[in-house]
């Protein structure tokens, strides 16, 4: 008889510390759960800004191109330039792409935290490249008096967005 009590009670203590773990690791899974959350809040609020940053300098380059004084002969000058200028950065984006493409099949096979925060990292990049070209199809209205400030901003943003690519990447 005393021999089956302690069974019992070596039973019983065995359940409650599996209990006791089980509710551990339940509230260890919400606890990251919560913080995989606030981590895609964080990022999707960062591209925001990131978006907003690329857009204002957007603006600022066409207010600078409406207000510029145009220059006789200039574009035959430089339009063979733009047109090399704007390949270039086009070829960049469509291998910037491609790594975006490769970053979200990544998210696609990810899970839990992992996933979360990669898919808000793509969703941030794709904003941030959107952007870039959003600038680059401005290129167009650009005034000969400004075109090495565009052409800087827009230098800017592409290698902005490269390296954020590549910090994501690793």
């Amino acid at each position: 008889m005393r021999a089956s009590s302690n069974l019992l009670a070596v039973g019983a203590l065995a359940a409650s510390l599996a209990a006791a773990a089980c509710q551990k690791s339940a509230r260890q899974q919400q606890e990251e759960a919560d913080e995989a959350r606030r981590a895609a809040t964080e990022a999707q609020q960062k591209a925001q800004r990131d978006v907003a940053e690329a857009e204002r300098r957007a603006r600022e380059a066409a207010a600078e191109v409406r207000g510029a004084p145009a220059v006789a002969n200039a574009d035959a000058v430089l339009a063979p330039n733009r047109g090399e200028y704007l390949r270039k950065h086009r070829d960049e984006l469509a291998s910037l792409d491609q790594k975006l493409a490769s970053l979200e099949a990544e998210a696609a096979r990810a899970s839990g935290r992992a996933k979360v925060e990669l898919d808000a990292t793509v969703r941030r990049l794709r904003e941030q490249r959107a952007a870039v070209g959003r600038q680059l199809d401005m290129a167009g209205t650009v005034a000969d008096g400004v075109w090495s400030s565009f052409t800087e901003n827009v230098d800017k943003a592409v290698d902005d967005l490269e390296a954020a690519i590549d910090k994501a990447s690793r």
